[in-house]
Order: structure tokens, then sequence, then C-alpha cells
């Protein structure tokens, strides 16, 4: 208030040249020189983003169908994305791959069954990861042209494979399981209860595969008995060899 009266005071005795003078009063000025100053920025600022946003976008074309109707014209852009879109050689490209999926097709088809078939693995978890695999994989042999109908081919191909593997390993191993019994007289019951954890895994994988009438009691059974007529028929084949070899050496 005294900054107020002491100007007041001024002008009532005709000080205005007073008042430019006084620092108060310059104080004053500078500070709305600076408030303007800044309002000018901001609206330059304001001009110049507008301005590039503007630059950024395209304006719209339009053209005149055979009909004599008008229509927009697509951007290089859209023009761009459609061939993508319908190009299945094309999309590890957009991905950063730079592989010519076309001349691989055969590949990826061997590729797809073994993956399929890991999708029924006995590990829960492992079939898991295994599923987001195929289901990428089906999704390029999709793009490449393959059908719903020869992907199902595909797949009932790579069941039909791991049907007749998964009989020969469970054979196998219990042939391993036999051979190891007589062998230990079951004095090794860890590396028995091994032999056990296969065949449960390979009996679940059947299971996943669609074929869970495969193992019963009897079916077992029937498999371990031919694995013990076959230890027995490969001892028999041992001991001639070893007669023979023990004969040679004591004439040779």
């Amino acid at each position: 208030m005294a900054h107020e009266d002491r100007i007041i005071d001024m002008v009532g005795a005709g000080g205005a040249d007073q008042i430019e003078e006084n620092p108060y009063h310059k104080k004053i000025k500078k500070e709305i020189s600076q408030k303007h100053q800044q309002k000018e920025q901001k609206k330059n600022s304001v001009k110049m983003d507008l301005k590039d946003k503007v630059q950024l976008s395209q304006p719209f074309k339009w053209r005149e169908s055979k009909k004599g109707s008008f229509e927009l014209e697509e951007t290089p852009q859209e023009k761009e994305y459609t061939r993508l879109k319908h190009s299945g050689t094309k999309v590890l490209q957009i991905l950063g791959l730079k592989i010519d999926l076309a001349e691989r097709k055969d590949v990826l088809m061997e590729s797809y069954k073994k993956v399929f078939i890991e999708t029924k693995s006995h590990n829960w978890l492992f079939a898991k990861l295994y599923q987001l695999k195929a289901g990428v994989m089906q999704f390029l042999l999709s793009r490449l042209g393959l059908t719903p109908k020869e992907l199902d081919t595909l797949r009932k191909e790579a069941t039909e494979g791991a049907f007749e593997d998964n009989k020969k390993k469970f054979a196998q191993n219990e042939y391993n399981s036999e051979l190891f019994g007589i062998f230990s007289a079951g004095r090794e019951k860890k590396k028995l209860k091994a032999f056990n954890e296969v065949r449960g895994q390979l009996m679940k994988q059947m299971i996943n595969l669609g074929k869970k009438s495969v193992y019963t009691k009897t079916s077992v059974l029937s498999i371990q008995l031919d694995q013990v007529t076959k230890i027995y028929d490969d001892l028999r084949e041992e001991k001639k060899n070893l007669i023979f070899k023990r004969d040679y050496y004591a004439h040779g």
C-alpha cells in the first residue's frame, strides 16, 4: 500500500515522468513483458506441433470407378498391409527373420508332425509348451496354403507313427526290465523302479494319443511273456556263439 500511495501522490502532483523512472514501476513492466513473451512462445510451439501433425497425415484421394461412382483410393501403406496380410511368405519377414517359408514348406510339415507328437507327452507342462509351438507352426502352414483337411492328415500321420513308436519302446522297456530282473535277482530295486516309471509314461502317452485300450493288464502280461521268450532265444543264440568260439580257439 505504501508503494501505491506514493504512485498516487506522484500522479496527483503531475509526476508522470517520475513514475516511468520509479523502480517498482520498472519491475511491474518487466514482469508483464516476460509473461507476454511466454504466451507468444506457447502459441508458436502449438502452431509448430499442429503443422507437424498435419504434414504426417495424408489427404484422402478419390478416384472414379468404371461405373461412374467415386471411391477412396488406397494409400501406399494400406496397399502394403493388404499385400502382407494375404502373403504367407512375408509373415516371418515382418517378425524380422530373413527366411523364405515357401522353400521350407516340406521341412515345416515334418517339423509340425514332430511337434504335434510332443503335445501328447505324459508331462503336462511339457505338452502345454509344445501346444503353443504347434499353434504357431499351424498358423504358418495355413498361410502357406495348407487347408484344414491337409493339416488334419498331417496330425493323423503323426499319430500313427507315434503309435508304432510307442509300442516298440514299450516292448523294449519290458525286455530290459525282464533281463535286468533275471541277472540282478531283484536286488537293485531303484533300477527296477526306473523301468516301471518308463512303463507308466508310455502308457500315459498312449492314452493321450487316443488309444486307451492298448495297454490292459492282459496285453501287458502278453508283452512281458513275449519279451521273456525273446530273452531265452537270445541267450540260447549267445550260448551257441560262445561254444563255437571256444571250439575254434581250442582246435586252432
